[in-house]
Order: structure tokens, then sequence, then C-alpha cells
């Protein structure tokens, strides 16, 4: 099923010459900024180390990935994808419980959270599936199986639960489809049904008591962003406090905390799902909005990387990537705002959280591995 017609392009160390370097400082620059963040967040040394810990691992991590022939994980997408269920599965099992969930396999101090990496996963596995029938993907019927492929994954995240990460295999799924040829017009189509559908089940859950597949809290979440005010001491709490973060910060922003009793302890989740609140409080519009010209600038750059690709499959890598990470952005920013239901998404690079640093890196590697590779090297 995961087969991909052609060979892969010769590994030479002039490889290197190939480096597109505006991405890696991007990627770099930001994960270093996550570190800043997350100290204004929690006024806590000991998380800022445990994660620039980390992000140590994680750019070692893309460096291995963007070393690595970018056809290699072709070869073994089917393996990946068997590993990955697994893997999931798994973790229901033996896995971590913390806050409600269990979404954590531990390692000594350190917990993995495998739906994180199973993102990266799911890419290699559409893109190896689509990247032959590259071009020919024009009818919504052509799309079955790789939406079949992503189901039981997204299951298993959803028992977890995991609302956020299902979400965005479907993200991941959609912007590998579009690289593969399915219309922009029929995806979105699709997307406004769904969404239409997903409304409708809510309103008939309340209504008549029809049975979802969501926690009451999960369901509480999707309901309030509406008006957080209905629910300011519970379900609204996070986004009422999150939206006085972002407006106290105003142009320029209150200032970095000099001291743990100077930092946001009003706001939960401040170092993971509303870490965009806290930049917007600490540097104001014009460091939030600096940060949010990084991301466009690196997804703008990973476009570049699929655009040049040099076959299918390391388009519709890229594809996949650029997804993922456009997706975490967009989500979190949104929900940090009152735009989005909080969903548990976080903001790539930055949000506090090892596995989800892992996932975005490994994703920046496959782009640089596609990038070098992107012609034959000359000599």
């Amino acid at each position: 099923m995961f087969t991909l017609k052609g060979g892969a392009a010769p590994l030479d160390t002039k490889v290197a010459r190939n480096v597109d370097w505006t991405l890696v400082v991007l990627a770099t620059g930001m994960g270093l900024f996550g570190l800043l963040a997350l100290h204004e967040a929690a006024g806590d040394w000991a998380a800022v180390r445990q994660q620039a810990i980390w992000l140590v691992v994680g750019l070692a991590v893309m460096a291995v990935v963007a070393w690595t022939d970018y056809h290699f994980w072709a070869r073994w997408a089917k393996a990946i994808y068997v590993a990955d269920f697994l893997l999931l599965a798994g973790t229901l099992v033996i896995g971590h419980r913390a806050l409600g969930a269990q979404r954590w396999i531990g390692f000594g101090p350190f917990h993995l959270q495998p739906s994180e990496l199973a993102k990266v996963a799911m890419i290699v596995a559409l893109a190896a599936f689509v990247a032959p029938r590259f071009g020919r993907l024009g009818r919504l019927r052509d799309a079955i199986v790789p939406t079949l492929l992503v189901v039981p994954p997204a299951l298993l995240v959803m028992l977890q639960p995991d609302l956020g990460t299902s979400i965005a295999f479907i993200a991941i799924l959609a912007g590998v489809l579009f690289m593969g040829g399915l219309s922009g017009w029929k995806i979105a189509g699709v997307g406004i049904l769904a969404i239409v559908c997903a409304v409708g089940l809510i309103y008939a859950h309340y209504r008549w008591h029809v049975p979802v597949p969501l926690d009451a809290y999960q369901l509480q979440r999707l309901v309030v962003f509406t008006n957080p005010q209905s629910d300011p001491l519970g379900s609204g709490f996070h986004i009422l406090q999150s939206e006085i973060a972002i407006g106290s910060g105003q142009l320029y922003g209150k200032g970095l905390a000099i001291t743990a009793a100077n930092s946001l302890t009003y706001l939960p989740e401040a170092s993971n799902d509303f870490i965009f609140a806290v930049v917007a409080q600490r540097l104001g519009f014009v460091g939030a909005g600096a940060l949010l010209v990084a991301f466009f600038l690196l997804l703008a750059r990973g476009m570049r990387v699929a655009a040049k690709a040099r076959d299918p499959f390391g388009a519709c890598l890229a594809a996949g990537v650029i997804a993922m990470l456009a997706f975490h952005a967009f989500i979190n920013t949104g929900m940090t705002m009152g735009m989005m239901p909080v969903t548990g998404v976080p903001l790539p690079f930055t949000s506090a959280g090892g596995s989800a640093l892992l996932a975005d890196y490994a994703g920046i590697g496959l782009l640089l591995s596609i990038h070098m590779r992107r012609k034959k090297i000359q000599f």
C-alpha cells in the first residue's frame, strides 16, 4: 500500500551546500524564544532547564532527519504506520494518566506523548500513499483510502482523550491531499460540511440528548468560546483570562518579569496552551506580531520547499509538515484570542512540552532534507 516508485538521491557530504539556513535559523530562534516565554509563564528555571534539554534533543533530531535522505522514510512507511498504531494503542493500556487524560508513556523523569510523534508518522504514511497517485486525485472518492488510513490513529487519540491532536490529523490529511491534486474547493467543501454536521450533532445532544463521542468538558469548551461570559468561572475562565492578558500588553507590553513573583500566575496552563497570551502581555502587540511574522516566514519557506521538491513524495511530505505547523499556530493563537475553541493545541516551538517540540523539529528536519536534495549534487 505504501510503495513508492523511483530511487533515492545519493547522500554525499556536498549536500550540506544546499542547507536552507534561513529555515534553520527561524526554527532554532523560535525554540530559544520559547525558553524565554516559558520562563515568563512559569517563573521557574527548573521548567526552563527541562525544556532546554528537550530543545537540544529536538535540534539533534532535526539534524539527523535532515541528513537522512527523505526517501528512506518512504521505504519504511508501512512499518512506521503500524508501529505508530501499536504505540498509540499501548498508551491507552500502560500510559501515564494525568489531568484526566492518558496520553503519556514514562521514561524515567521524562514523559513521551506518542500522539505528538504520531503526527509525523502520519505525514510519512500519507505522503508514501499519495505520491504514486500524484496528480490523479481529482475526485472525492480518491480520498477515501487516505482518509481510512487516518481514522484508526485519530480514534485512538480521541480515546486518550485529545481532541486537538485528532483534528490535527485531519489538517495533515487535507494538506497532503491538496498537494496530491485534490481541489482546494472540494477539501473546503467537505470541511464546511463536517463543521455543519458537528454543530448539528452538538445541538441535537443538548436538545434531544443525542450521544456524542466527546467528554462533557470537551463539549463545554466547544460551546463556551462563543460566549465565555456564560461560564466565567468555569469553561470560559481560560479564554477570559487570556483575553485580559493579551489586552493588558497593549503596544509594547508590560516588560519581562524579573522574579518568579512577577510571573503570570492568574492564567491557567500559561506555559502550554496559552503561551501566546504570555508573549502578548510581556512584549505587547509588537512582540506577539513579531512571533507571528516568524511563523509566517517559516511556513513560507516550507511552501517554497514543497514547490521546489524534486519528486511527488518530497512535495507531499513538505505539504504535510506545513499543514501540521500551520494548523497548530492558527488554532493556538486563535483560541488564546477567543476566536477558536480551547482544544489543547500547543504553539509550535514555543509551548512547554518535549514531545511536541520533537515533532516540530522532526518536521523541520524533513523540510531540510527535501530542500537539500531538491536537485542532483554537482561535482
